[in-house]
């Protein structure tokens, strides 16, 4: 059972992760400003105006919402 056998984290923090019982730990991001982000670098390529072929970094805030989905592992 969670978090005894299995932890589980989430992508971003829902809805559906709030009301799960145990609430499940999720990684919140602002998935709005992350699309537009990624259409940006989309339309920079396509108009070749960055190289696809270079990797990039992308960073955005990101918050750790504990719920009770994940456990310390003993040591």
């Amino acid at each position: 059972s969670i978090p005894d056998v299995l932890s589980l984290i989430s992508s971003n923090d829902t809805d559906i992760a709030r009301i799960m019982t145990p609430q499940i730990t999720a990684v919140r991001y602002d998935a709005l400003a992350l699309g537009r982000i990624a259409a940006e670098n989309l339309i920079d390529q396509i108009e070749n105006r960055t190289n696809a072929d270079q990797p990039g970094r992308i960073e955005i805030p990101t918050e750790l919402v504990l719920g009770g989905s994940c456990r310390a592992i003993p040591t």
